[in-house]
């Protein structure tokens, strides 16, 4: 059987690239993986699972390497073909995570990580595409930033957004309980401190610097807001 399974997946894996052109091919390669995972899970198919996580490693290499950058001939702020590729990739990611979250899988425990890994996965590869849209939108144009001004803007932006995203991150894990999602937003939301204390401040104009450092504050201070009127949820997480 496990034989049988390889040899499907691979003659599908293959087939796609001949048939289909970027991005579509990111696009065939999420539903493979997304329709591997769900019949691996409802079935209890432990082959099938792992070839949906290789299927899906294999596509987000793919994405990475050659759908980030993308022509700016009728450029548009996310409707575009980055977004068609990363797009479908990071739900199907997150759909796969939610079908080992629901208990369908009956997860071994080779695939202890699994889950963490595709949550992980699915959000790196939003801050990615996210980040390239930033680039996207001042290289192309789209928003009219002066030439001297636009690495200032670039890198204000990318601080800004990452900031965000975690903040955001971290709420959702306060609101939905999970311990995880809390912790890895921690993470994220300090690459953006560290960032701001030691690039941005020497590398910022003047006017942006003092924007980042007002929007990192407001957003720090709302957290610790949340974590105060959470005290024991915070305790939870650190004991």
């Amino acid at each position: 059987p496990t034989a049988f399974l390889v040899a499907g997946t691979l003659f599908l894996t293959i087939t796609a690239p001949v048939q289909l052109d970027a991005p579509w091919l990111s696009v065939a390669w999420a539903v493979e993986a997304l329709a591997l995972m769900w019949f691996g899970a409802r079935q209890r198919v432990y082959e099938m699972r792992v070839l949906a996580m290789a299927v899906f490693a294999l596509v987000a290499v793919r994405i990475l390497a050659f759908d980030t950058v993308v022509g700016a001939d009728g450029y548009m702020i996310l409707l575009n073909e980055r977004s068609l590729a990363y797009g479908p990739v990071i739900v199907a990611m997150g759909m796969g995570a939610y079908l080992y979250h629901s208990g369908q899988a009956h997860i071994r425990a080779s695939e202890e990580y699994a889950l963490p890994a595709l949550v992980v996965a699915a959000n790196f590869l939003a801050l990615v595409a996210l980040s390239a849209e930033i680039f996207g939108a001042i290289d192309n144009n789209v928003i009219g930033v002066a030439a001297d001004s636009a690495d200032s803007v670039k890198s204000l932006g990318l601080t800004v957004l990452w900031a965000v995203y975690a903040s955001i991150a971290l709420a959702l894990g306060f609101w939905r309980r999970w311990r995880l999602v809390r912790l890895g937003s921690l993470f994220l939301l300090a690459i953006p401190v560290i960032k701001l204390f030691t690039f941005d401040a020497f590398q910022l104009e003047p006017a942006f610097r003092v924007a980042g450092f007002l929007v990192l504050g407001l957003l720090l201070v709302l957290a610790g807001y949340f974590y105060q009127r959470h005290s024991a949820a915070v305790r939870e997480f650190l004991t």
